[in-house]
């Protein structure tokens, strides 16, 4: 890879689906909802390391998720904190503390996405 500056990524789990958005600042490259869960135990490290190498850069990623997302299941998504292969050069994944407001019966809004995703960064 490329030294170049990495991409931003946010997932946030939720009952209606996970959303996802992919930044380059200042600019938004990809916004999407997916299934609330992943169907493969490799689905998140697969999908973070496919949109590093289409982009041919690294991904900062933060996994917005805590127990008020009830029906979500985000466990399912915390192996990946940890896991062996999920470095760099191709992503890093942490823990991000979800906006404030999380309103646990909504989605979170890209928008709220978007600031959670930059103050992780300035972090």
């Amino acid at each position: 890879m490329p030294l170049s500056p990495p991409l931003l990524a946010t997932i946030a789990p939720h009952w209606s689906g996970t959303r996802l958005l992919v930044q380059q600042p200042p600019r938004t490259l990809l916004q999407a909802t997916l299934r609330p869960n992943p169907q493969h135990p490799r689905a998140l490290s697969t999908l973070l390391e496919a949109l590093a190498l289409w982009q041919g850069r690294s991904i900062r990623a933060a996994l917005v998720a805590d127990a008020r997302c009830s029906g979500c299941a985000p466990a399912l998504f915390l192996p990946w904190l940890d896991a062996p292969d999920a470095g760099p050069p191709l992503y890093t994944l942490e823990l991000a503390d979800p906006p404030s407001r999380l309103d646990p019966e909504r989605p979170v809004s890209f928008r709220a996405l978007a600031r959670t995703l930059t103050r992780e960064v300035t972090r």
